[in-house]
């Protein structure tokens, strides 16, 4: 019988301790995580929100992104540069990717190279996704949610499609969320 697992993590803030004094906070990651949960449906997935916040720049739409400012970046890395180097120098990351005994999709809210906007109840791209998956009244497959997705999103934001583990055509066939 086939199993799914859910971790849903959100964080609206970091501790400014380990981050050089950046709180990173954030509006809508903790409810981001509970909707993925099960608070606004059933879901078998990974799920974190939060990497920090800046703004955008004046006379340019409130949009909160979801981004840690470089100079916070390279602050928190000097203070803690023993700490993120042996997490660099883990041996066979790559590896692990192939070797994992599961089926993994991950469908994140942005490409590595973009940000994703934040917001007052959920972020962009959960919120999107939401009203895609419309309490699970989406019919279609996982390729098929993520291109539903990605049509409703800005084109600075556009949700990543990403296969790990063993491959799986029958599972990415099946209808998003089910086991």
């Amino acid at each position: 019988m086939a199993k799914g697992m859910s971790l849903s993590i959100g964080l609206n803030a970091v501790d400014p301790k380990h981050y050089g004094g950046w709180a990173g906070e954030l509006n809508a990651c903790e409810a981001d995580a509970a909707e993925m949960r099960g608070g606004g449906t059933a879901v078998r997935l990974a799920w974190y929100r939060g990497a920090g916040a800046a703004r955008a720049g004046a006379g340019a739409p409130q949009v909160r992104y979801r981004a840690m400012p470089p100079e916070a970046a390279l602050r928190t890395y000097r203070l803690n540069k023993a700490f993120y180097d042996r997490i660099l120098a883990g041996a066979g990351r790559g590896e692990a990717r192939k070797e994992a005994a599961a089926s993994i999709l991950l469908i994140s809210g942005c490409q590595d190279n973009q940000l994703s906007a934040d917001g007052e109840v959920n972020g962009l791209f959960t919120g999107e996704l939401l009203r895609v998956w419309k309490h699970g009244a989406f019919k279609g497959s996982y390729p098929d949610f993520h291109r539903a997705i990605v049509r409703r999103m800005p084109p600075d934001q556009t949700p990543n499609y990403f296969r790990a583990g063993r491959p799986s055509a029958a599972f990415e066939r099946q209808r998003p969320f089910t086991v």
